[in-house]
């Protein structure tokens, strides 16, 4: 998992850097905007995915015999904290709630 993770982004930098050197930051930016719909719906689609898919996960790891029954109770328990950090990230980072919020503050006090 890990290798394919270096992977894509090795391949996501080298992308991004010819990018930069056959475009202007202004073009790139530009398409970056254009895409993030469709990141966020992909980012939406991973976080529903494992609180929806985490209890299978952890019934498939008791049945490889990677990790104890007990194990898999704790995990099933933190299932709920880890997507709802997640979803926090989400919204502060993917999309930007923190300056959203504070734009809307600035405008109201200003």
């Amino acid at each position: 998992m890990s290798l394919v993770t270096a992977l894509l982004t090795l391949l996501t930098g080298f992308f991004l850097w010819s990018s930069v050197q056959t475009h202007s930051v202004v073009t790139i930016r530009e398409h970056i905007h254009q895409w993030q719909p469709v990141l966020a719906g992909i980012r939406w689609t991973v976080i529903s995915g494992l609180a929806l898919g985490w209890p299978g996960f952890c019934r498939w790891l008791v049945r490889s015999g990677r990790i104890s029954i007990d194990k898999a109770q704790q995990m099933k328990a933190l299932r709920w904290r880890i997507v709802g950090w997640l979803v926090v990230i989400e919204l502060i980072l993917g999309q930007s709630l923190l300056v959203k919020l504070t734009a809307i503050m600035v405008s109201k006090n200003g």
